[in-house]
């Protein structure tokens, strides 16, 4: 399935979302995080993620992700502490 170019919600796992935290971009302490994908590739989920100068383009293993979801149409912050 192409997801790229799409708005995905992702469950990682711990150490995805201390990796993140540790390159300082603003991910919050919910496993569950809301991702603008531009690509994929073997590797993982390629996205654009905020951090405090500006948006960077980040890999996401694939090793670091435990689910992901397809939101369709109006999404409510579910269980996502922000």
């Amino acid at each position: 399935m192409k997801i790229g170019g799409r708005r995905i919600v992702v469950l990682l796992a711990d150490e995805g979302r201390q990796v993140l935290q540790g390159m300082s971009l603003n991910v919050p302490d919910s496993a569950i995080q809301l991702l603008d994908v531009l690509d994929t590739d073997d590797m993982g989920v390629w996205a654009r993620m905020p951090r405090e100068d500006g948006d960077h383009f980040v890999l996401i293993r694939w090793d670091y992700i435990l689910g992901l979801e397809f939101p369709e149409g109006k999404t409510l912050a579910i269980g996502i502490k922000g």
